[in-house]
């Protein structure tokens, strides 16, 4: 397997989760499929990372959506179904950004990555390498 991360297209063509289905593929163990729930959640979050890093400022002019919009739109309703507390400080706003980035939002992040790589080395049959700093890594 270590190989195969050394690949050029692997690095530069696969998605993070087309990543994690190469690596299962590889050790030739079931895949984590969209419709599982940590898959969906994992997912999400993955948008929601590459919504606030790859930000660009837009003016929507108009009462119709452009594409760039409809994809915000459809993360904002994928977000808020996660029932995490929003940011009390901004009630009124806009759900994404202002009321979604919040303490209940960066918590239920940490706890979807952990689901995610746990499912991940559960399936491989490793021991998580963080194991020994689990603790510190749980957002109260």
């Amino acid at each position: 397997m270590a190989n195969v991360w050394k690949l050029n297209s692997v690095k530069t063509a696969s998605s993070t989760l087309g990543k994690y289905h190469l690596a299962l593929s590889i050790a030739e163990k079931p895949l984590l499929e969209s419709g599982y729930h940590i898959y969906d959640n994992v997912n999400t979050l993955i948008d929601l990372r590459n919504e606030l890093v790859h930000y660009k400022p837009e003016t929507i002019i108009g009462t119709g959506r452009d594409k760039k919009a409809e994809v915000a739109y459809k993360l904002e309703k994928r977000l808020a179904n996660k029932k995490f507390a929003l940011n009390a400080l901004l009630p009124s706003n806009n759900f994404f950004p202002d009321r979604c980035l919040s303490h209940g939002c960066a918590k239920w992040s940490v706890l979807t990555s952990l689901d995610f790589t746990d499912e991940f080395f559960l399936r491989i049959g490793l021991s998580p390498p963080y194991e020994h700093i689990r603790s510190r890594l749980i957002v109260d």
